[in-house]
């Protein structure tokens, strides 16, 4: 293929460049991350060398639903301390609300049974960190300054610093 394959259910990693998992806890990903000796999903050693050998990143983390997403800055802390590990994707970026209006005019954004269906998923679709009109959501700012590409601090001394995390961003 002329683009890296992956697939988080390839357990045994016959089929994919990259090693992923869904949801990985902060000590799991940080053993993934410093160790190519853990465990990995219960597949046998030769399969487990083959998983260790690859990039890793997380296929899904931080479920922004309701008051998440959380620790996001505990991940990126574990994700920066292990060249292994390329990141991850935040679950989810868009609210999925459809604009409707009400018998009177109102406007509102349906979901999850408003249309009237048997078989819906609830509030479940409305999980985004920008909502379905755009609008960011409170984590999403949460996850700007999380992924902030310059990083500045402090100290008593009345120093400062500032590092660059993004060699290829501008600033």
């Amino acid at each position: 293929p002329s683009r890296p394959v992956h697939y988080e259910g390839d357990y045994a990693g016959a089929y994919t460049d990259v090693y992923s998992r869904m949801y990985s806890t902060l000590e799991e990903l940080d053993s993934i991350g410093g160790t190519l000796t853990m465990p990995v999903h219960e597949v046998g050693p030769a399969a487990g060398a083959r998983q260790r050998a690859k990039p890793f990143f997380l296929c899904e983390y931080g479920h922004a639903m309701g008051n998440g997403p959380g620790s996001l800055a505990d991940y990126e802390e574990v994700i920066e301390r292990h060249p292994r590990i390329h990141g991850g994707f935040i679950w989810e970026w868009r609210d999925h609300g459809l604009r409707a209006r009400t018998p009177g005019g109102r406007e509102y954004f349906a979901y999850g049974g408003d249309f009237g269906e048997p078989f819906h998923d609830g509030s479940f679709v409305m999980d985004g960190l920008v909502l379905s009109d755009s609008t960011p959501s409170p984590a999403l700012a949460e996850l700007a300054a999380v992924w902030a590409p310059v990083r500045t601090g402090g100290s008593r001394a009345m120093s400062w610093s500032s590092r660059g995390r993004r060699h290829s961003a501008d600033t």
